[in-house]
């Protein structure tokens, strides 16, 4: 299985492979300690490539180096394409200029990499040809609609899509959906879907829960998930639209509170704490804090302790049944990532 990992010490033993990236340009060993280092393995090491921030928000992709012996076999592309999900998040831009090798060429396009608008400047006034990627989005705006039947194999395509490799080598979460449309907890209703230039960009589903208490009573309550945004619609506030709009929903339906697991630094900005707060734990009695529930009017979690239940589905399912759904789609390379849970 492909890995892609984040070095974090001894960052020397790459330098053989990293000095493949330009015959011209020698690499400097004690560059090395100081920017972000990936290396992928396919059971040996393959590739690698070396990032520094050159000023605040701006990383330069300085180096990559792919085994000559592995060459054209899809791991530099991958490599990139890892280095720019991570950066999205930490980086308003990635540049690649003439320091690195190929950059006239039409890996780095591919990869999506576009021409600068302007050649960039050296101290020593020799200009460089520089292609970058801008990773600060802007908000899009989109149309939100019910999903219908016939949207069903596209929505499984975009949630695979938006989870793949993220939390694990492949994903389950397109067989989430598949089973949830069949469960008696699942809300069509209130399964919206994100329109953008005229194509399903996003889509979040919602399935009833409940919170028991400690004396046996039930209390119904709202679980949302798997929430999936295509990537390349990623960070232009395609799923904070669905958030605040099926939130308002589910209020004027009068609905108690919406129980999560997701990144508190994400989903606080809606309301979301955590479900600790209020006494309410998960079914094996434990808590942690990307467990989070939101009142949806005041007080209404006032009272109540206990344990969270979600759709039987999320329990229930198997991972060998997932990998047997996931081979109707076109085969994808699962991978280890640094942002694996």
């Amino acid at each position: 299985m492909i890995e892609i990992k984040l070095v974090k010490e001894n960052h020397k033993q790459y330098l053989d492979l990293l000095s493949l990236a330009d015959e011209k340009t020698a690499v400097q060993p004690d560059d090395l300690e100081h920017g972000l280092l990936f290396a992928l393995y396919d059971e040996k090491i393959k590739a690698a490539c070396f990032l520094m921030e050159i000023v605040d928000g701006i990383v330069q992709l300085k180096y990559i180096a792919v085994n000559p012996v592995d060459q054209r076999k899809g791991y530099g592309s991958m490599l990139v394409a890892y280095a720019l999900h991570y950066c999205r998040y930490r980086f308003t831009e990635m540049i690649v200029d003439s320091s690195c090798a190929d950059v006239t060429g039409g890996f780095f396009q591919k990869c999506g990499f576009a021409e600068a608008k302007e050649d960039a400047k050296r101290s020593d006034s020799t200009y460089l040809h520089r292609l970058l990627v801008d990773l600060s989005k802007r908000p899009l705006t989109v149309s939100l609609r019910v999903e219908e039947p016939e949207d069903q194999e596209a929505v499984e395509r975009l949630t695979r899509e938006a989870f793949w490799n993220v939390y694990q080598p492949g994903c389950d979460e397109h067989y989430l959906l598949y089973l949830l449309r069949s469960s008696p907890g699942y809300l069509p209703a209130l399964h919206l879907l994100a329109i953008a230039q005229g194509s399903i960009v996003g889509s979040i589903v919602y399935s009833k829960s409940k919170i028991v208490t400690e004396t046996g009573r039930e209390i119904e309550t709202l679980t949302f998930g798997p929430i999936s945004i295509h990537p390349e619609y990623q960070r232009l506030g395609v799923g904070a639209t669905l958030i605040e709009h099926t939130a308002d929903l589910t209020r004027k339906l009068g609905y108690r509170a919406i129980l999560i697991y997701g990144s508190p630094a994400y989903y606080h900005r809606f309301g979301f704490v955590s479900a600790s707060q209020f006494g309410i734990r998960m079914a094996d009695g434990t808590s942690f804090d990307g467990f989070m529930a939101m009142e949806l009017y005041p007080g209404a979690l006032q009272g109540i302790s206990g344990n969270y239940h979600p759709d039987a589905v999320f329990i229930t399912y198997t991972k060998q049944d997932a990998a047997v759904f996931d081979g109707k789609y076109p085969a994808k390379v699962r991978m280890k990532t640094p942002t694996q849970l």
